[in-house]
């Protein structure tokens, strides 16, 4: 280089510490927000989570098994399912840049990057990205903790393989390689361009492809080995039809090319994060002279990379790694064609690209007879991309801090997108802006298909959702024949709508029409994937109406499918302590029940405490109910609730000898 660097190395023992630092600044303040979008169907709807017989049976059962893991250690509260996102991203960032440090340490690049320079290109990096806005959708949206999961195995796979190749204990990192690459084929499928994705840096930065294979075989062999935990189970789909061609939105080749102009703003993004878009709902592309010169553009930037890494030229690594990492999404048909978690990983090559390229642009501009001022230069430029990118990624989550806010945001920027118009009507709906919600579902029924860019199949289940939530409106104004006709329409459309058909339920019900109202809901256990709440609203009329014993019965199987559902299990749990035939009343199975719970609010403690207490005075054990009891009412004074005095005079009754019963069961 003509010039000393290794007065940078009594520094880099800080880099890791600021990586750290910065990524908890412009991730943490997003750690308390709520779940939002899809974040309930992933986690709170997931069987994977509550279940502990399903968690390893799934394709991505790692991440599966960190959401259980959350779940066990803190309920469904939002913070700790945030705060594990925030860590991985945090430990990704700190395998980036042990990656790229090491990368450029390798012979093929050791020469131009003294080791000082390499450390710090390697930390500016990975600074770089953790920061980026674009990676807010893999972190904070807890749910694309699938993607941000996945990136930290591939980066510690890459880490471990590269580590292993100056290393004295080479065995050891190599076999640590094989081992997170086998466990991130659990994290998503991505995973699987790693093992190509490592033997392609193999091949440009250590030796050429054939004296690699020789040489290390059997560690590239058993990387591609590893494909099977992926391919297992997708082949296991295939074969019992679960993965079909209605899975997909459209053709594979109107999606490749669709995916041209997705690339482009993938890349504007990479450059200049604004603004970001949760639900793009992205158009197919129609073809014209546009769209070729960005596709033929695209494809000569893919030639020259393939052409460089062929060549062994580094040049090419950005292109290749970009490519490869986006390749599975780009050419399987998904149901859209956009989205921004798509470029966890790949946004590293634009990154690493741009820090290296200016730094040797600086070189040149300066000349190497002046390496203070490329370090400067080069380092002010750094801390201003920093400090916007982390500020612009704070102001980003406040789109995240509700459902509300984030489908506001939506609609303002895609106005085409009707399912964020539905989205933005439900969220209204669900905040208790009642007419605000009618004018937004209403005006997102005036939306005809031609004016979207769902599919068909899209397009019905989102106008049945819609027709749904003005049902519910309905059905809060006390206008019960209104709401059964809008939950038919709802139903018309997509006769598998569970929710619909349980709303009908209701609506029946409360026009007297009982038996109409439970055939609708026995309808619904017809359908898959098996439904609680039909079962939950089956055993509470049949317990209504007298009959305990199918009634509880339809109490164990909503119980069994959703045993995170907090209400419903206290309430089964009460009335297995508190039924008023002697033959169904079981005490210790109301307690074993009620035990099961974990409480997700200082009501549910106090309802489960009261529960308890109930089933011990069910048991003959009335000293343990008075405690019981005792205990919850000194819970319930010190949260300030309201309505104590019932389990006042159970308290009593118990003092007395008495157990609690009741007679009817509680209202829906």
């Amino acid at each position: 280089m003509g010039y000393d660097s290794r007065c940078m190395n009594r520094y880099t023992r800080w880099f890791p510490l600021v990586i750290m630092a910065a990524g908890w600044m412009a991730f943490s303040k997003g750690l308390h927000y709520p779940f939002i979008f899809d974040d309930s169907v992933a986690i709170e709807q997931n069987p994977f989570v509550y279940s502990s017989a399903l968690w390893w049976s799934g394709t991505r059962w790692v991440v599966d098994l960190s959401f259980r893991i959350n779940y066990l250690l803190g309920g469904y509260h939002p913070f700790g399912f945030r705060l594990v996102n925030v860590i991985t991203h945090i430990l990704a960032g700190l395998f980036l840049y042990g990656l790229v440090r090491r990368c450029l340490k390798q012979p093929a690049l050791a020469e131009r990057f003294p080791p000082g320079v390499a450390d710090w290109l390697g930390f500016v990096s990975a600074l770089v990205w953790v920061v980026h806005p674009l990676q807010t959708e893999s972190v904070t949206y807890v749910c694309q903790r699938y993607e941000s999961m996945m990136g930290l195995f591939f980066l510690a796979t890459g880490y471990s393989f590269i580590r292993a190749i100056q290393s004295r204990h080479q065995r050891l990192w190599f076999d640590l390689s094989i081992g997170l690459c086998l466990v991130g084929m659990g994290t998503k499928e991505v995973m699987v361009t790693a093992p190509l994705m490592i033997l392609i840096l193999d091949h440009v930065l250590v030796a050429n492809i054939r004296t690699g294979l020789r040489q290390r075989w059997k560690v590239h062999l058993a990387l591609m080995a590893t494909w099977g935990v992926v391919m297992v189970p997708v082949l296991g789909k295939i074969v019992r039809g679960v993965l079909s061609e209605s899975s997909f939105s459209t053709g594979t080749v109107p999606y490749m090319v669709s995916q041209v102009p997705v690339v482009w703003h993938y890349l504007r993004l990479s450059v200049v994060p604004y603004p970001l878009c949760l639900d793009y709902a992205w158009p197919m592309a129609d073809r014209s002279a546009g769209l070729l010169i960005a596709g033929l553009v695209l494809g000569l930037a893919g030639i020259a990379s393939v052409w460089a890494v062929v060549r062994r030229h580094p040049a090419g690594l950005p292109g290749m790694w970009f490519m490869i990492i986006l390749a599975p999404t780009s050419i399987i048909p998904l149901p859209d064609l956009a989205f921004e978690h798509r470029m966890y990983l790949p946004l590293a090559a634009p990154v690493v690209l741009v820090c290296v390229s200016v730094w040797m642009l600086l070189e040149r501009m300066t000349g190497r007879r002046r390496p203070g001022m490329v370090w400067i230069l080069h380092g002010v430029a750094i801390c201003l991309v920093t400090v916007v990118f982390l500020l612009m990624t704070r102001l980003r989550h406040d789109d995240y801090r509700s459902g509300l806010a984030m489908w506001e945001n939506v609609c303002a920027q895609r106005l085409d997108n009707l399912r964020a118009q539905v989205g933005l009507g439900q969220a209204l709906l669900d905040a208790g802006q009642n007419e605000a919600a009618r004018r937004q579902l209403e005006a997102s029924l005036a939306v005809d298909a031609d004016n979207t860019p769902l599919a068909p199949a899209q397009y019905r289940t989102v106008r049945a959702k819609a027709i749904n939530g003005l049902g519910t409106l309905e059905f809060r104004m006390d206008r019960y024949v209104e709401a059964e006709q809008r939950f038919r329409q709802a139903l018309d459309l997509v006769p598998e709508y569970t929710l619909a058909r349980n709303n009908l339920g209701l609506a029946l019900q409360q026009q007297n029409r009982v038996g109409e109202a439970m055939e609708a809901w026995r309808d619904n256990l017809r359908r898959e994937p098996p439904d609680d709440t039909s079962r939950y609203l089956l055993g509470l009329y049949l317990v209504r109406q007298g009959d305990c014993a199918d009634g509880f019965e339809y109490y164990r199987q909503a119980v069994a499918l959703r045993p995170d559902k907090v209400r419903v299990v206290l309430e089964y749990a009460r009335l297995l302590a508190t039924c008023a035939d002697p033959a169904m009343r079981d005490g210790k199975e109301a307690a074993r029940v009620a035990g099961s719970v974990r409480p997700r609010s200082v009501n549910d403690v106090v309802g489960r405490l009261d529960v308890l207490a109930m089933a011990a005075a069910a048991r003959g054990d009335f000293a343990g109910a008075v405690k019981l009891a005792q205990q919850t009412l000194a819970t319930g004074r010190e949260a300030g609730l309201q309505g104590l005095s019932a389990i006042e005079e159970r308290l009593a009754g118990y003092a007395a000898g008495r157990p609690y019963i009741e007679t009817v069961a509680p209202a829906p």
